[in-house]
């Protein structure tokens, strides 16, 4: 839901002609029904108690539905919560997440948990409240942590090969916030997807130290390889609209290559 708020955002903050207000509207009315039900449900409220993923993904959903209602007072209060109830226990001293460890694919976990935590900082700080970025669980760990320990993971010790770029957006994110002067983020995509600049991720997930210099290694490997140099610099350099790259992905890019600021940006 979080994606779908975005790019109703988007429409609004561009005065999208086939975004008329009778669609506003009715997008409207449904959501706070929605949100309703999240809040009342027996089987909603049992996800919102949930410690696992489970309930940081209820979090993120409810307090971005609120945002598209323009309770942004309601989602501040959501994403408090959060990160005052089941963040506080789900990072150990050592960036472990042991409720994701326990589970039967534990790589897939680590990055999908990591996926919704970050989410819920950004919510947080597009809300005005960027502190839980740097907000300590109940063992002394941060999102950043949590990153850290989850690159130290390898795929094929739990046969999730299959998996393994799912931490990449995660990567890029905390590289973009916390900074990566030693370029040990931008190192990591690179080993682990050596075109990383050409992925939409990348682009939403500014500033990323070290991107400019993995671009030009990027583009400098084609040229060796196919003899045509091949532009990979800077933000500038995205997929097209075609496989990951949805419609959602290709209005965020639009939007960021015509230099617009769009603030509303967890996507994974």
């Amino acid at each position: 839901m979080t994606k779908v708020v975005t790019a109703i955002e988007i429409l609004r903050k561009t005065n999208c002609s086939d975004w008329t207000s009778d669609l506003d509207g009715q997008m409207n009315s449904w959501t706070s029904k929605y949100i309703g039900w999240l809040e009342s449900a027996n089987i909603s409220l049992e996800e919102e108690a949930a410690t696992n993923n489970h309930g940081t993904f209820w979090y993120n959903q409810v307090a971005a539905l609120k945002i598209l209602v323009g309770d942004t007072t309601g989602a501040l209060n959501v994403t408090n919560t959060y990160f005052a109830a089941q963040y506080m226990s789900q990072i150990t001293a050592d960036g472990e997440q042991p409720l994701e460890a326990a589970r039967t694919r534990p790589y897939h976990y680590h990055a999908y948990n990591l996926a919704a935590m970050i989410t819920n900082a950004r919510l947080s700080a597009y809300l005005g409240n960027p502190s839980v970025w740097n907000k300590t669980t109940n063992e002394g760990a941060t999102i950043k942590s949590a990153l850290d320990f989850a690159m130290t993971l390898n795929a094929a010790t739990s046969n999730e090969t299959a998996y393994t770029a799912e931490l990449y957006p995660s990567v890029a994110a905390v590289g973009a916030e916390y900074g990566d002067p030693a370029g040990k983020y931008a190192g990591f995509l690179n080993a682990g997807d050596p075109q990383y600049a050409e992925d939409a991720y990348f682009l939403w997930n500014q500033p990323l130290a070290g991107g400019e210099e993995e671009s030009a290694q990027v583009a400098a490997t084609k040229t060796a390889t196919t003899g045509k140099p091949q532009s990979t610099s800077g933000s500038t350099n995205v997929k097209n609209n075609s496989g990951s790259v949805n419609g959602v992905v290709s209005w965020i890019v639009g939007l960021a290559l015509l230099g617009l600021q769009v603030t509303l940006l967890p996507l994974y």
